[in-house]
């Protein structure tokens, strides 16, 4: 789990470590470092607050297993609400447009 706390502080100590890597769409291997990683979670933060997300809200975020899901669910945490999960098979049966409320 990655909370605020550790996250502000990882972000403070290890600014310039790895904090998470993935393959870019070219297929090789990126990273991002703490502090870049703090930086998208504080943008997507913003995001969700400017979008009416509030504390305690839940959020389901519709994505493949990717680093900007990582950053999402970091983000839900930052501002106090909550990720919550759903089965794909439910996206085939209802469509996309009923995952996006909280």
């Amino acid at each position: 789990m990655i909370t605020p706390k550790r996250l502000m502080h990882n972000s403070d100590k290890f600014s310039d470590k790895v904090a998470i890597s993935y393959k870019n769409t070219s297929n090789e291997w990126s990273s991002n470092t703490w502090s870049e990683f703090f930086n998208s979670v504080k943008s997507i933060s913003k995001a969700l607050i400017a979008s009416g997300i509030e504390k305690h809200d839940k959020v389901s975020i519709y994505s493949y297993n990717r680093k900007e899901w990582v950053e999402c669910y970091a983000a839900t945490q930052f501002i106090n609400s909550a990720a919550v999960k759903h089965a794909y098979v439910q996206q085939l049966r209802d469509g996309v447009d009923n995952f996006f409320a909280t």
